[in-house]
């Protein structure tokens, strides 16, 4: 006697949206022809975007329907929106879309709040990129085995960074993370946020 049994794993992806104080930098972009390339992506004008904070820019990509990231996301299964600082904040998730659901609606695609409320937290005084990644696999691993059988590294198809990937001094190397999650079968894709160019303005937020 065989007796076979078939189990629908939902993977999941996870987004991670860095919302630390760095983030809400406006920046100017010495290279216009990268400015020009991220206004035509982001449906804006130069100036627009110069005035722009790099969070809201990033609120932006989520929000917009010609975008469409979050509906392209959820083709290939449920997405974990999370925003990190020096700690990790459990945003938003959204279903795998099936055959039949309709798109996502203006308020679903709103997965970041406001930064005005968001700037006056400790946790973004810091920045810690490995932390965060490395807790919001946790989470993920966490909920699978509450929600039942099948769990394991496999139900993480992958994990999207978005942030200017300025860390704060002392915490774990990102690329050591990167790599064993690799290890692991779950690759991580970084999207840069902000101009690439060496800040020349340093601006001192506490003195010990």
């Amino acid at each position: 006697l065989r007796s076979t049994k078939f189990h629908d794993v939902d993977r999941s992806i996870i987004v991670l949206a860095d919302d630390s104080l760095s983030m809400d930098i406006a920046d100017k972009y010495s290279d216009r022809t990268l400015l020009q390339g991220l206004a035509d992506f982001l449906h804006s004008g130069p100036e627009t975007l110069e005035s722009t904070r790099r969070y809201d820019i990033v609120r932006r990509v989520f929000r917009d329907p010609e975008i469409g990231l979050l509906e392209k996301l959820r083709k290939k299964g449920k997405v974990s929106v999370y925003s990190f600082g020096g700690a990790l904040r459990r945003q938003k998730q959204i279903p795998r879309r099936k055959e039949g659901d309709p798109p996502l609606t203006d308020s679903e695609r709103e997965v970041l709040p406001d930064y005005d409320g968001v700037r006056g937290e400790e946790r973004v005084r810091e920045t810690r990129i490995s932390d965060a990644l490395l807790d919001a696999v946790s989470g993920e691993r966490s909920n699978e085995r509450r929600a039942g059988p099948g769990g394991g590294d496999q139900r993480i198809a992958g994990i999207i960074l978005l942030s200017d990937g300025q860390q704060t001094p002392g915490a774990r190397p990102v690329d050591d993370v990167a790599r064993r999650l690799g290890g692991q079968k779950i690759p991580v894709f970084s999207v840069g946020v902000g101009n690439p160019d060496d800040p020349e303005d340093i601006r001192v937020i506490n003195l010990d």
